[in-house]
Formats: C-alpha cells, sequence, structure tokens
C-alpha cells in the first residue's frame, strides 16, 4: 500500500505508524517538518519513501528496523537525523545527502544496516556521530565532504571500506572508528591533531600508514594487530608513542620515528620484527616490551634516554650489537632477555644506578661489554658476578 500522508500535515507522532505492516511506499506532503520518535518503527514492507520540500526533523529511531527499505535520497531541508532512526534497515543499499549548510547525523543512525555498500555525506556535515555505520559491512564507497571536523567512536567499526581519503578538515579520530575495516592505506591529513584509542586496530587489509606532522598525539593500541602492516612513518610532532600502539603487527619491518618523540610506550611495537631502527635523538625513555620480537641486528640507544624498562628489547633474535647511551640511568629486568646472538654490548653511561635482573639472560652469544673504566666497579656491583669477566674498560 501507498500511504499519502494528508497534505497541511506538519508533524507524524510518536510511534504513530509503528508496526504498520501494510505500508510499502511512503510520500510526505511539503508541508510535513518533523517525523516523531519512532514513527515508522518495525513497519516490515516500507521500502521506499518520497520526502516533502519541508522536511527538517527526523527523530530518534523514526524507521528503525524497516526491513524492506532500500534506498535513501535525503532533501537538503533536513537538518537532523536522530539517534539510531535508520538502524537495522537490513535491505538499505544506497544513501545519497543533497548538500546542506548544516545537518547533524546523530549516533547510531545507520547503524548495522549490513546490506549498505553506498553512502554519500553533504556538505555542511561537520561530524559523524558515534557508531553512525558501525556493522555496515559491506559498505566499500563513501564520500565525506570536506566540512567534516570530527569521526566519533567506533563510526565505522567493521565496515567494507578499502580505499579512503580523509578530508583536510578532519581533526580527530574516535576511538575504534575504522577497527576491523579492510582500509589499505591510511594517510593522516595535515589538519589532523587527534587518533584515539584503537581508531584503526585489527584492519587486516592495513598496509601502509603515514601520520602527518600535524599529529600531536594518537591513542593506545591505535594500530593493534594489523597483521600486514608493513610501513609506518610518525611524524615529527608526536611526542609519545602509546601503550601498544603497533603491537602485533607482525609484517612491520620498516618504521620512521619523528624527531620530537620523547617516551615509547609499554608494548608500542611489541611482536614486530622492525628491521634497521633508529631512535631519534629526542627519546628519553622506552617502555616495558616497546620493542620485544625485533628484527634488528644494531642497536644504538640515545644520549637523552634515561630509562629502558623491563624486557624493552627481549627476544629480539637477530640483535648483534648493541651502544647505550651516556645518560642511561635505569635498566630494567630482562631488557635484553633471549637475544641470542647478542655479541658486544656498550655503555657509554657514567650515571647508572640500577640494572635488572636477567637483563642478559639466555645471550649465549654475549662475548664483551664495554664499560667507562671510571666506573668499572659500580657496574660490577649491579651486574651477576658471571658476567664480570666479559666487561671490558675503556
Amino acid at each position: 500500500m501507498v500511504f499519502r500522508v494528508p497534505e497541511g500535515t506538519i508533524k507524524i507522532d510518536a510511534n504513530q505508524y509503528a508496526g504498520n505492516d501494510e505500508i510499502t511506499w511512503l510520500i510526505f506532503p511539503d508541508s510535513l517538518v518533523e517525523i516523531g520518535y519512532g514513527a515508522f518503527k518495525d513497519c516490515p514492507k516500507i521500502e521506499g519513501v518520497t520526502w516533502g520540500a519541508g522536511i527538517s526533523e527526523i527523530r530518534d529511531e523514526a524507521f528503525m528496523r524497516c526491513p524492506s527499505l532500500k534506498e535513501l535520497n535525503m532533501p537538503s531541508t533536513v537538518k537532523r537525523i536522530g539517534f539510531a532512526a535508520f538502524m537495522d534497515c537490513k535491505s538499505l543499499t544506497y544513501i545519497e545527502f543533497e548538500d546542506n549548510d548544516y545537518i547533524d547525523i546523530d549516533d547510531s543512525a545507520f547503524r548495522n544496516c549490513p546490506s549498505l555498500t553506498y553512502a554519500i555525506l553533504p556538505n555542511g556535515l561537520k561530524k559523524i556521530g558515534r557508531s553512525v555505520f558501525c556493522g555496515c559491512t559491506r559498505l566499500n564507497h563513501l564520500f565525506i565532504p570536506e566540512t567534516v571536523e570530527v569521526i566519533d567512536d567506533f563510526a565505522f567499526i567493521n565496515c567494507d571500506l578499502e580505499d579512503f581519503e580523509f578530508p583536510d578538515s578532519v581533526v580527530s579520530i574516535g576511538k575504534s572508528s575504522f577497527t576491523g575495516s579492510n582500509l589499505k592505506n591510511v594517510v593522516i591529513s595535515n589538519s589532523l591533531i587527534t587518533i584515539n584509542e584503537e581508531a584503526f586496530s585489527n584492519c587486516s587489509r592495513l598496509k601502509d600508514v603515514t601520520i602527518e606532522d600535524s599529529v600531536t598525539a594518537f591513542g593506545s593500541a591505535a594500530f593493534f594487530y594489523c597483521d600486514i602492516l608493513e610501513n609506518v612513518y610518525i611524524g615529527d610532532s608526536v611526542e609519545i608513542i602509546p601503550k601498544d600502539a603497533f603491537r602485533a603487527c607482525n609484517k612491520l619491518n620498516n618504521v620512521y620515528i619523528g624527531s620530537s618523540v620523547k617516551i615509547i610506550d609499554f608494548g608500542a611495537f611489541w611482536g614486530c620484527p622492525i628491521e634497521g631502527l633508529i631512535l631519534p635523538d629526542s627519546i628519553e625513555q622506552i617502555g616495558k616490551h616497546a620493542f620485544a620480537y625485533g628484527s634488528f641486528s644494531s642497536l644504538s640507544i640515545p644520549s637523552a634516554v634515561t630509562i629502558i624498562d623491563n624486557a624493552a628489547f627481549s627476544k629480539c633474535s637477530n640483535l648483534e650489537t648493541v651502544t647505550i647511551g651516556c645518560s642511561v640511568e635505569v635498566l630494567g629486568k630482562h631488557v635484553f632477555d633471549n637475544c641470542y646472538s647478542l655479541k658486544e654490548v656498550t655503555f657509554k653511561s657514567s650515571a647508572i644506578r640500577k640494572i635488572g635482573a636477567y637483563v642478559f639472560r639466555h645471550c649465549k652469544n654475549l662475548k664483551r661489554i664495554n664499560v667507562p673504566s671510571c666506573v668499572m666497579d659500580k657496574y660490577k656491583s649491579l651486574l651477576p658476578k658471571y658476567l664480570h669477566k666479559k666487561l671490558v674498560g675503556f
């Protein structure tokens, strides 16, 4: 049944037609301004809508769980789409918005629309709300206008996006916003300031990441378990590489770390087979398990580093030579544990005050530990006796 809402109607009330099992198509008059909460929720046969020229607001859950709805062409008059307005519309494949001077698309508006493949968002949109396209597992064509500034938490989780270009207007990417998507390359625009935690975690097709110099911070586990990620460029404005940032990216072998990074936090590159690791002079602290399981053969710790925490370089099986900078005060437990190719270590620090237990455990090929002669006795007091014969002063 084609249902024409009577001319002169300004508002459709909350739940007014919810559960109607006869309507197949809706035609709205130009007088209609607002569609109320849940107005057409759970209408199993609605396939499409003809919008009037006056529609402005589609309230929360207005068309939620309309399983036959296929396409939406939204007019420029629409200023707000409410929470979960089109959530769980299982047959919805296509959404297109006319450009707008302003529009608000609320959280979960199109959540769990598994047939959705194509979405064109309008100029005038400033924020993509929380979970707006979460669970739209076939969404692979997406246009985001230059007006968007914020992509909120979980916005595109588990979407089929492969190629995606961030507009220069975007300044913030929310928590888990692209988790589980099919992105292949990520280039973070020059305007972007913040990437929140787990933003790109579990992106199983992601190979290249470029974080431009505009980015000052990104969240923990931002790229966790991107299991074919190979190349990462971290720009020169980032000061902290956070906890688990690239953990379990087990193909990551090429990393550029920007010149402002001061702290590499817990597990930041744990399980990454990085080759040719170069740490910038700005580094001051290296966290627990930061580079565990790395594939580099040599390592130079910059002179600004004061703390190397527990197991920071454990199980780096190719590591042969290490030079530790002149400011290191604390070497945690198990720092080079199971680095069984390690042959020579040079300590330049006269400020050393603590070396943790088992720091060179299972380093069966370690032949020489070079230390400043002026503090030889200090190193002897900090290292176990079986290593004393390997100490050489300079």
